[in-house]
């Protein structure tokens, strides 16, 4: 299984590079995009591209919900994790918003 097998080669520098790169893409910092961006496009009267943000994250966010209900999906479990989390593990939300909002 290729989780085990990364988190067997794991080292606390690469878990720290990857939690940095994880946190890039939380829910709470798209969302807190989202605002400036619209004011942006507003200012710049790209109703079009506007249109387009205001369907696309609440659009993708239905569907990410819908994707992991769909697949129920659980995470992968070890005895020594890096992060415990009870979400469901696919599709990927950071994933998903980081793609949404680029």
């Amino acid at each position: 299984m290729v989780s085990v097998w990364l988190h067997e080669r794991t080292t606390p520098t690469l878990s720290a590079v990857m939690q940095f790169i994880s946190d890039l893409h939380q829910p709470r910092l798209v969302a807190g995009a989202a605002p400036l961006i619209t004011m942006s496009l507003l200012w710049q009267r790209r109703w079009y591209w506007l249109l387009e943000l205001a369907l696309t994250l609440p659009g993708g966010g239905l569907l990410d919900a819908l994707l992991k209900y769909a697949f129920h999906r659980q995470r992968p479990v070890f005895d020594d994790s890096v992060v415990t989390l009870t979400s469901r593990s696919f599709p990927s939300g950071h994933a998903m918003g980081a793609t949404l909002i680029y």
